[in-house]
């Protein structure tokens, strides 16, 4: 069997060990050791404690400055996305201004197109007046020319049966 390992001591043990060796049989060394010990445990709390403080005030000084840093960075971008945004929106109005002119440009052609197709209607009607006229006229000359035609053959003929 592997031999057993031991336990290691404590200071106060080993204090207390080293006391019992004392022949004298005094209590004073035991006491001195005693004080002794308990300044070292009280230096070694105070120091626990002070490592534990500037640890938390390391943490706290690091959690600050990355806060800090971070709120900064925020700023940054929420600025540059104000101007972003205003540079766009700047942007859509001049777009928006350029169709409306674009709008109001094609409601003026399409004014003057309707004035030129009702000026092209009445010139129509007139064209149209004047064909039906000659039309009319074609056909009063043509209905005369055949009255006369069956006139014509009716005397050199007579009349029909």
């Amino acid at each position: 069997m592997p031999p057993k390992s031991k336990k290691p001591k404590t200071i106060l043990e080993d204090l207390e060990w080293t006391g019992s060796q004392d022949n004298d049989g005094s209590d004073d060394g035991q006491q001195a050791y005693l004080e002794l010990f308990m300044k070292i445990e009280a230096d070694k709390a105070k120091k626990k404690r002070q490592q534990e403080l500037q640890l938390l005030t390391t943490s706290r000084k690091n959690l600050d400055s990355c806060l800090v840093e971070g709120a900064k960075s925020m700023n940054e971008v929420y600025f540059n996305l104000q101007h972003e945004i205003k540079g766009m929106l700047t942007e859509y109005a001049e777009i928006d201004d350029s169709i409306r002119k674009l709008w109001v440009a094609l409601m003026e052609e399409q004014k003057t197109y309707v004035a030129l197709c009702e000026a092209q209607d009445g010139e129509f009607d007139k064209i149209r007046e004047e064909r039906d006229e000659g039309h009319d006229s074609a056909l009063r000359s043509m209905k005369s020319a055949c009255q006369e035609q069956s006139r014509a053959i009716e005397h050199i003929s007579g009349p029909f049966p």
